[in-house]
């Protein structure tokens, strides 16, 4: 048996989303800049996809900008936005993405002063940690939504509410969010909003960047018209058709999913914890289902590879900080101490998993932990 647990790094792309796709690598193969009929029929299918993107999110079509996936569009809203204002601090918080992270050093070195949000013990980002860092000379401030460690999920329409009233611009990733919870920008009252296709069943290597209308931007890829202008460069046709079926078919089964996808990590929960000398991280905090963080009383490392052996896939954090030998900068920024960050490992779940599966790999973890306790 095999069972897939690590789909916070990647899921499978769904049938009906790579059939939708099809098409568009060869017979609606025009560039969507070609005035030509073929062309004409790749900018239709162009326009139906950032249409029905930007519906499903409360937003204008024309606010829809794609980008090859969450790191560009992080990276797009952080430096366009600091780059177009006059302002030079900008606020993030300690424990994002590494795309958010590296793109507030990149600013740091050209002369920008960052400040840094920590999470309570809880893993939030709190009001009142931002309300002691924020100023009116502030561009722009970035906190994700849920985060993809922990899954611990922060309070963004109270944050951007605050950003606002000091007038800088709010940004949120909201990656690991899609799969589970609504993505309304109105009701966020978010200014610069990044989505990814492939953690929501849809294909690798496009996302996109919500950006609301009247925000101060400049472009980072200079070139030909595309994403009027804001983004040069040929659209990848195939996979924005594919990004927007994924996100339409998330949308309208968004509650069915998150019930399954909750049902299967709280019985994941429940039997982990059954194991001695195991707990689950954050376990009191507002959480999506689809991330749980466990610590066990063995190096995280070497379980993982026990389990890999063994047919199942889970990971020690973020798919684009795995190959640091350095522990999670998430867990150590929540207070977890060396010993208790390099224990713990992330399981994450999509509505492709099940009890079985869970059972599986607790029987897995019990024979090895219980191994390991007779050494």
């Amino acid at each position: 048996m095999k069972a897939y647990f690590d789909n916070a790094a990647t899921t499978a792309v769904d049938e009906a989303v790579f059939e939708k796709m099809r098409p568009y690598f060869t017979d609606i193969y025009g560039n969507t800049q070609s005035v030509h009929s073929v062309g004409r029929k790749a900018t239709a299918a162009l326009d139906e996809a950032r249409d029905k993107i930007a519906k499903i999110i409360n937003a204008s079509y024309k606010e829809i900008y794609f980008t090859s996936g969450g790191t560009e569009a992080d990276n797009t809203a952080i430096k366009s936005v600091a780059l177009a204002s006059t302002k030079k601090k900008i606020i993030v918080s300690s424990i994002e993405h590494s795309a958010v992270l590296a793109a507030a050093k990149d600013l740091a070195e050209i002369g920008y002063d960052v400040s840094y949000l920590r999470p309570n013990e809880d893993g939030i980002i709190t009001v009142e940690e931002l309300a002691s860092k924020i100023s009116g000379d502030v561009a722009i401030v970035s906190v994700m939504y849920a985060n993809n460690e922990t899954g611990v999920i922060n309070p963004i329409r109270e944050l951007a509410s605050l950003a606002h009233s000091y007038g800088a611009y709010f940004h949120t990733d909201a990656v690991q969010a899609a799969p589970s919870i609504s993505l309304d920008v109105t009701e966020l009252g978010v200014d610069l909003m990044t989505i990814s296709a492939h953690k929501i069943h849809g294909p690798k290597g496009i996302g996109c960047l919500y950006v609301k209308e009247g925000v101060k931007k400049k472009s980072l890829i200079s070139g030909g018209f595309q994403e009027r202008g804001f983004r040069g460069g040929t659209v990848n046709l195939p996979l924005v058709v594919g990004f927007s079926e994924a996100l339409e078919s998330n949308d309208e089964l968004l509650e069915e999913r998150a019930e399954k996808i909750r049902y299967v990590s709280d019985y994941f929960e429940s039997r982990v914890e059954e194991i001695e000398g195991v707990k689950v991280n954050f376990k009191g905090s507002p959480r999506v289902p689809t991330i749980s963080s466990v610590e066990f009383p063995v190096n995280g490392q070497s379980l993982l590879t026990m389990l890999d052996l063994n047919g199942v896939s889970a990971s020690q954090g973020s798919a684009c900080t795995a190959g640091s030998v350095l522990p999670s900068h998430v867990l150590k920024e929540c207070g977890l101490t060396e010993k208790e960050i390099l224990g713990s490992v992330r399981f994450s779940f999509s509505y492709q998993n099940d009890r079985e599966e869970v059972d599986f790999v607790i029987d897995l973890l019990k024979e090895y932990l219980n191994k390991n306790k007779k050494k």
